[in-house]
């Protein structure tokens, strides 16, 4: 179903309902990379609500973690599955989100997006213009950070029945490299931290009640 959130069709909505791991619960560049998060019950998500939450530690006592993506730069591969079966894969996952789902938005969400997602930062006028950057996490410190899931069900914003299409998200962590800065000096040495964990990875959605003639109407069909 395709509802919008004013319609009378939804006679009510749990926001904010949550979903944790069901194997790891603290990922790391150099131990545990994948984690596995099912979403499922008997309810209806609304999928355009789904955010992805979890919280990065820098683990270095001596150095800011700096970054040059969002947060969503953390994943490499992220696949979504119904029922043992793959609906959908994204390898380089960091980096399409970063192109498709954060630059081309217009300029004024890309400031919104990148408050919103907690990594936001200063400005940056090297361009001729203001340029949203992404901020970094002092040595010692963590911060708890969401994005929303660039894959194709998610962005179809439809009411999901849990009950016949369970879903389980699979996220594997990316290499440091890839979204974290590491420059090095001239004495070899690096200025920023590489060391980080990511840990409370949940998934966050709302469930929806329908209409009960909605309802009665899907389960026939």
């Amino acid at each position: 179903y395709d509802v919008v959130p004013s319609s009378s069709a939804i006679v009510d909505r749990k926001n904010g309902k949550v979903q944790y791991p069901t194997s790891a619960t603290t990922l790391t560049p150099t131990g545990t990379r994948t984690a596995r998060i099912v979403v499922g019950g008997d309810g209806f998500c609304d999928s355009g609500s789904v955010r992805l939450m979890f919280t990065i530690n820098n683990l270095d006592t001596g150095k800011d973690l700096k970054f040059w993506s969002g947060p969503w730069g953390a994943w490499s591969t992220v696949r979504l599955l119904s029922q043992g079966r793959e609906i959908e894969r994204l390898e380089l996952y960091g980096r399409h989100h970063e192109l498709f789902g954060f630059q081309l938005l217009p300029f004024n969400e890309q400031w919104t997006e990148a408050a919103v997602t907690g990594l936001h930062g200063s400005f940056d006028t090297n361009l001729g213009q203001l340029q949203p950057l992404v901020g970094k996490i002092e040595k010692g410190e963590r911060a708890v950070v969401m994005h929303k899931l660039h894959m194709s069900l998610f962005e179809s914003k439809k009411i999901l029945p849990l009950r016949f299409c369970p879903l389980e998200i699979e996220l594997s962590l990316a290499p440091a490299g890839y979204w974290i800065d590491n420059l090095s000096t001239s004495n070899g040495s690096t200025t920023y931290s590489t060391n980080y964990s990511i840990s409370d990875l949940r998934v966050i959605y709302d469930e929806v009640v329908p209409d009960d003639s909605i309802v009665s109407s899907f389960y026939a069909g």
